[in-house]
């Protein structure tokens, strides 16, 4: 099985550069090298914010958002995964690598992915509101509660003004990926299973954890 593909070592953990070793040899296997290598250094932020989660870390806190951010991670045995955690990070990897795509559609216009983001170049690294303004359609087919929320037109806060303030926690008028994550997230678990959401079933696993 997986965790016997990757795992190593006798101790029964793994680290990060194990995991993400397995990850691109899956992408490399579907999509090709070239196309699979892209793949997964594009999606290197949610291995780290996966890893960070499952071990219990604060991802709002500025130290562990700016790791997520500057893709700086050191692995050691404390961040390492145990077999019992093995099937929640993968979850938490599926669902936030969907929240990061939507991002990314989100800031550029294009998800990752597309000829048009493998071709580009990122533009920005955060989400102003005006790029939510203009982007917010395109990730309609994501399955997130939150879209559909923003579809009831009947609510007051089903605004593009509102979300905004919902994401942006700290205040500075920018969200990152991980205040996106997150309030993703928590909408997930607490609306997910009443808006019969495809992703409430994995959420909650994830919630359960």
């Amino acid at each position: 099985n997986a965790w016997k593909s990757i795992a190593k070592s006798i101790e029964g953990y793994i680290n990060l550069a194990e995991l993400t070793k397995w990850l691109r040899c899956i992408l490399e296997k579907d999509y090709g090298t070239d196309k699979g290598t892209t793949l997964w250094l594009q999606f290197k932020p949610i291995y780290i914010l996966a890893c960070m989660v499952t071990r219990g870390k604060d991802i709002l806190k500025k130290e562990n958002n700016d790791i997520v951010s500057k893709l700086y991670f050191k692995s050691s045995q404390t961040d390492s995964i145990l077999k019992v955690e093995f099937r929640v990070l993968i979850a938490r990897i599926c669902f936030a690598a969907t929240a990061f795509d939507a991002f990314n559609i989100i800031v550029t216009g294009s998800g990752i992915g597309s000829p048009e983001w493998i071709e580009g170049e990122q533009t920005s690294e955060m989400v102003t509101v005006e790029k939510l303004t203009i982007n917010y359609e395109k990730i309609q087919h994501h399955g997130f509660v939150v879209s559909e929320k923003m579809k009831n037109t009947k609510d007051p806060n089903s605004t593009i003004e509102h979300l905004f303030q919902e994401l942006d926690k700290n205040h500075d008028e920018h969200i990152s990926f991980v205040e996106l994550y997150h309030y993703f997230n928590k909408i997930e678990e607490q609306e997910g299973p009443n808006n019969k959401s495809q992703w409430s079933k994995l959420v909650g696993l994830i919630s359960k954890s």
